[in-house]
């Protein structure tokens, strides 16, 4: 349910069969500090969120792009960096999770060859098959661009490079076909692997027998476009329900109990992500196929991404509320303009399935100047302080700085001070996280932003108005059944199968009825228990029950 987190490690031209395609091959993921110390190039475009140019170093005339990104603010700050500096093998990493952005950290640097001379190319899956390299007669190259151009001059249009640890070459072979690796399991693109790449315009019959593997493929479908056949729990193996691992909470990213084929379940690959250790019941999401989570049970702390949902302030008793109601929901939201009362700060939220929850106080990152909070900390300041009536009022003051500091009096928790600092000067490092409470400095980090934020920060406030910015990017705020115009939830209304194109309860804080093109594909006559799925905002059937045809959108009584 929330923004996606990838980094891009290939990027493809879409162009007519039979012409080439411009280069971009991903290489790996390579150690950030250590190829930028001393490397020649230029800044396409640094710390930004969302770019303003693309990062097209083919065009201005570079090999190679490098680039790294971080949580911070609304979402990922991101860099490109084009260079012609030849990569040493030397500094590749494991793994392309190193390059995945940090919260408060910059991610390590993944690479992408983009000469002209490899257009044609592109990357594919990084496998481990049984039979070594070696038997295929490999040889050794410093670089991507060497192993690809030979392949090219030999015809053959497939290529595989194998890289070692802490070695500067690597070990190159051709391929006349992909069969090898044909089927094998995917794995990480790092030392001791095949990393696979095929040359796109090809002869005439090599797309014919692409073609021909694309239709046997074809025929083993089971469910409609976006969906996956999963087999269901403890049932024989002629069972399954079509499901988008992209957004089941119960099966993200895969199907827990095995893909459903014609030769029975595949191995189960999915996260139940409402089984993850700490997670609190409703705090946590499925998004992209990977479990997001939002909120944790006593004892446990939100760590990584997880804090970039929104911008933390404090856990307040019920008292905060100030007389409102709510419904009777274990989750539920309320918007407003006027901060918390201080006084009623407490250490840490409970867990609403005991019934004692208690309030968690956030403001959506396009109002808060694009802060992340950091934690809590007590320590002696070494700068004067500003008294200012809330959290965000600091983040407007320290709008030129990295870090913010925000404590509450603790004789007198309404009187707020806030205090800015560089990106050098933190002298909360080496102190112990203490409870948020009054007394204790609430922390926040960002880059500093120039002048010309403050015009797009008033385009934001402009869209946080909005209904539809009250939900991340894509998605709608629904209401909630009984929940009296004040709670709502986020909903991709494309894909969820309950409210497939339109909110079932209506959109919240609309002024009308704004339901009507909203349907529950489960509850369709006819449709078997997981026959249907909903993509993009409507309803498609793959089976129905005994008595019914399908036509693709419905089940038809025989």
């Amino acid at each position: 349910m929330l923004s996606s987190l990838a980094v891009v490690t290939s990027i493809l031209t879409v162009t007519l069969q039979g012409t080439l395609v411009n280069a971009a091959v991903g290489v790996g993921c390579f150690d950030r500090e250590a190829i930028f110390s001393g490397a020649i190039g230029e800044y396409a475009y640094q710390n930004e969120n969302p770019p303003q140019v693309p990062c097209n170093c083919q065009e201005r005339g570079y090999d190679y792009t490098w680039s790294y990104s971080q949580y911070g603010g609304v979402g990922i700050y991101e860099t490109c960096f084009c260079t012609n500096t030849v990569l040493s093998f030397t500094h590749l990493l494991n793994s392309y999770d190193y390059c995945y952005p940090g919260v408060n950290q910059e991610s390590d640097a993944p690479v992408v060859a983009v000469a002209t001379s490899i257009n044609g190319w592109s990357d594919g899956p990084c496998v481990h098959p049984d039979t070594p390299l070696s038997s295929f007669h490999p040889f050794q190259v410093t670089d991507i661009y060497q192993c690809l151009t030979q392949c090219q001059a030999q015809s053959r249009p497939y290529a595989v490079l194998l890289p070692h640890r802490r070695s500067v070459t690597a070990d190159c072979a051709c391929f006349e076909n992909s069969d090898l690796w044909l089927g094998e399991p995917s794995t990480s693109c790092g030392w001791e692997n095949w990393n696979t790449f095929s040359y796109i315009s090809q002869p005439s019959a090599f797309v014919k027998n692409q073609q021909a593997r694309a239709k046997l493929a074809r025929e083993g479908t089971f469910c409609p476009l976006g969906a996956t056949a999963c087999s269901l729990a403890q049932t024989s193996d002629s069972t399954y329900e079509c499901i988008d691992t992209m957004s089941e909470l119960e099966s993200c990213g895969g199907c827990v109990y095995g893909e459903y084929t014609s030769q029975g379940p595949t191995t189960p690959t999915g996260t139940d992500c409402t089984s993850l250790t700490g997670v609190l019941n409703n705090g946590v999401a499925c998004h992209d196929g990977r479990c997001v989570a939002f909120a944790c049970e006593d004892g446990y702390t939100l760590i990584d991404d997880s804090k970039a949902v929104a911008n933390y302030i404090g856990c307040f008793s019920r008292d905060v509320l100030d007389g409102r109601t709510h419904p009777s929901y274990k989750l539920w939201c309320l918007c407003t303009d006027e901060p918390p009362n201080p006084e009623y700060l407490i250490d840490g939220c409970h867990n609403p399935s005991e019934g004692t929850s208690d309030v968690t106080v956030i403001v959506p990152y396009q109002l808060a100047y694009q802060f992340v909070w950091y934690n809590c900390h007590t320590f002696i300041p070494n700068t004067p302080g500003t008294i200012v009536s809330s959290a965000r009022d600091c983040f407007a003051t320290c709008n030129p700085y990295s870090w913010a500091g925000v404590v509450y009096n603790p004789q007198d928790p309404s009187i707020i001070t806030c205090r800015c600092y560089n990106y050098s000067d933190h002298p909360w490092y080496g102190t112990p996280a203490t409870a948020c409470l009054p007394g204790a400095w609430f922390i926040y980090n960002h880059f500093p932003q120039p002048s010309g934020a403050v015009k797009r920060r008033l385009g934001n406030r402009m869209e946080v108005r909005s209904s539809n910015a009250l939900c991340p990017d894509g998605l709608t705020p629904c209401n909630i059944l009984d929940g009296a115009g004040l709670a709502y939830e986020c909903i991709d209304t494309d894909q969820e199968l309950e409210s497939c194109g339109g909110c079932r309860y209506g959109t919240f804080l609309s002024t009308g009825d704004q339901n009507h093109h909203s349907a529950d594909c489960s509850a369709m006559e006819g449709v078997a228990i997981g026959g249907a799925t909903c993509h993009k905002g409507v309803c498609l059937v793959s089976q129905c029950q005994d008595e019914y045809t399908t036509d693709g959108k419905r089940c038809v009584q025989t």
